[in-house]
């Protein structure tokens, strides 16, 4: 069983064709997109075009059992009326993947700059001898604050002031934030790229296969 519906469609577009020369039967679940698809006439009228699905839909009552019967009767194929309907549902959904990432753009602007590396407080030995820094680890000099990052494969080092040290550190962060919202705008837009054919436009010209 694999979902059916003009909300869900990828599996449909993709392999029916072939499941209908093979003569594989389909038993078509979630009709109702899972309850986002408030009106069981249109989508089972969607699901009629295709003669090699069975719609399997959930039912908890007679009456639902025999509303459901009787939409399959006689809902008949999808008209232009349908087809505008389907079409305002699913754009509705394509401006929620825009909204989506206009607001995950808005917090990439507000960021600042960013920078890869670390930040560390670190406390040095000098360079003579005689001094405690060599036998007592609480008399070593410092704390200083160096900056590691990698360069074309190199590892660069700096030693910055308290400021230059804060500012750094805000940008390290700034780039740990930027990764979190960038991977979530590749999510987002593979969703986008995969429904944005299948989901937000209709076929007015598909035939009953």
């Amino acid at each position: 069983m694999i979902p059916v519906n003009f909300i869900s469609t990828e599996f449909i577009d993709k392999n029916y064709k072939e499941l209908v020369v093979k003569d594989i039967g389909i038993m078509g679940m979630k009709p109702l997109g899972g309850g986002r698809i408030k009106d069981a006439r249109i989508s089972l009228k969607y699901i009629n075009q295709y003669e090699k699905i069975i719609p399997v839909i959930g039912m908890q009552s007679r009456e639902e059992l025999a509303q459901n019967l009787k939409f399959i009767n006689t809902s008949g194929h999808l008209n232009d009326k349908d087809r505008r309907i389907i079409s305002s549902i699913n754009y509705v959904k394509k401006d929620k993947y825009q909204k989506k990432y206009s607001i995950l753009k808005k917090k990439i602007d507000k960021l600042g700059f960013i920078s890869t590396g670390s930040v560390m407080k670190v406390y040095k030995t000098c360079g003579n001898p005689g001094c405690l820094c060599h036998k007592d680890k609480s008399k070593r000099h410092g704390p200083y604050n160096i900056w590691t990052r990698k360069v074309k494969s190199r590892t660069i080092t700096r030693t910055l002031t308290d400021e230059q040290a804060k500012l750094a550190q805000k940008c390290i962060d700034n780039m740990r934030k930027a990764k979190v919202i960038l991977k979530q705008m590749k999510d987002l837009s593979a969703q986008y790229i995969e429904s944005y054919e299948n989901n937000f436009s209709v076929d007015k010209n598909r035939e009953k296969v």
